[in-house]
């Protein structure tokens, strides 16, 4: 089942219960791109691929957010990817409705479309699609998508947005990107393998299949 982002997604109910994210809708104009490029953020708090075309740096002024941009159709898009410490035992929801609360909600115009909750790599993680009108003209609406992150006590917010018409070129590259994503990537490929415990027996190297 394939998830439609803003540019034909349908107001629709909350979904209960956690879920894959699904494949996006393709970009109805592909152009010939670059091989994804792999990208480790500071700290490496996190990993991604960075489809052809897309760039990425830290937000100017705020080092905790990682900005990803790309231009399609003539039109940027901009992903922003923010890491912060929350509680242990925190939920995406709870990040969801403190963004409507506290950010969100006062953006002029603002529509919220449809959420629900997800898994990305399979970590815990809730989506909301929106849109709104930039700096108040409704002759300029943006499409908005916010996904919410919680792994331990590290909390992501991506936050991506462009001009709505064109919403759809952007589908395909976000869904690289989010399939990707790593949380920790540096500690993820220390704790694949746990060590032997003290004094026990080394295990056995398996054997070679016949032939090889």
């Amino acid at each position: 089942m394939r998830w439609m982002l803003l540019a034909t997604v349908l107001a629709s109910p909350t979904l209960v219960g956690a879920q894959e994210l699904p494949d996006f809708l393709m970009d109805p104009d592909p152009i010939f791109r670059d091989a994804p490029t792999p990208y480790v953020a500071p700290g490496r708090s996190f990993s991604l691929n960075l489809p052809g075309g897309w760039q990425a740096a830290a937000k100017p002024g705020d080092p905790a957010t990682i900005e990803l941009r790309t231009v399609r159709r003539n039109q940027e898009g901009i992903l922003q990817i923010h890491h912060m410490q929350v509680p242990q035992g925190a939920l995406p929801r709870q990040l969801l409705l403190n963004a409507l609360d506290l950010r969100l909600g006062k953006l002029p115009g603002f529509r919220e479309l449809a959420r629900r909750d997800v898994k990305i790599s399979g970590v815990p993680a809730s989506v909301l699609t929106a849109a709104y009108s930039f700096q108040g003209n409704i002759q300029y609406p943006r499409s908005l998508e916010e996904i919410y992150v919680v792994s331990g006590t590290d909390g992501y917010v991506f936050h991506f947005e462009c001009f709505a018409p064109v919403t759809a070129a952007f589908a395909s590259d976000l869904n690289a990107i989010y399939s990707s994503f790593v949380v920790r990537p540096a500690m993820a490929a220390e704790s694949a393998t746990p060590p032997p415990a003290i004094g026990a027996e080394p295990e056995a190297e398996p054997l070679p299949e016949p032939g090889l």
